[in-house]
Parts: C-alpha cells; structure tokens; sequence
C-alpha cells in the first residue's frame, strides 16, 4: 500500500516494507500495553477517567503513526493526512476482507 501511495517518490519497495514493519511492531507494542493499561486502570479507577485515558492512549497511538509517516515521507501537511487517512481506510478493508475470507474457510472446513 506504501508503494502505491508513494509511487513517485522512488523510493525502493523494500524500503516500504522495512518501515512497514516497523509501524507494524510499533502497533502490536502498543496495542499491547493499551490493553494491559485498561486491566490495570479498571481494576485501580473505574468509570468515566478510565475510558478517557484510554482514548487518550489510542489518540497518542494514532498521532505518533501520522507523525512518523510525515517524518519518513517528508510531505505537507495536508498531503500527508489524505495519505494516512487513505492508507487507513484501505489498510482497514484489506484486514476485513482478509478476516471475513479465513473467517469462511475454517467455517467450511470438517
């Protein structure tokens, strides 16, 4: 998907996919320790501040992705936030799509 956003850039696949490797352990790093925050703050402060620290948590995530694609790509800001927004939503679907389909087939499976 990089690629493709990038293709003018000439910047080289593999470069892509190295930076995408790195947002992708940085995701499953921090989606991590946002879930073992959220044991912890429901069991120490329940309601209301709880869930906002979460948010919070999840905005900073989201903020620190933008900020590293407009590091490494060097683009505007306005391009950069079409780029991330784009690249999400497609992101987003391709993972649907690919859930739904292995979803089906260990259904169909005996």
């Amino acid at each position: 998907m990089l690629k493709i956003l990038y293709v003018r850039r000439g910047i080289f696949y593999i470069d892509h996919l190295i930076y995408a490797l790195h947002i992708h352990s940085f995701a499953y790093i921090a989606t991590i320790l946002i879930i073992l925050a959220r044991i912890g703050l429901n069991r120490a402060v329940s309601g209301a501040f709880a869930g906002w620290i979460i948010a919070i948590l999840w905005l900073m995530f989201a903020a620190q992705i933008f900020l590293s694609i407009r590091r490494v790509y060097r683009q505007g800001w306005f391009i950069s936030i079409f780029k991330f927004l784009f690249g999400g939503f497609v992101y987003v679907m391709v993972l649907a799509v690919a859930l739904a389909a292995t979803f089906f087939v260990t259904l169909a499976m005996p």
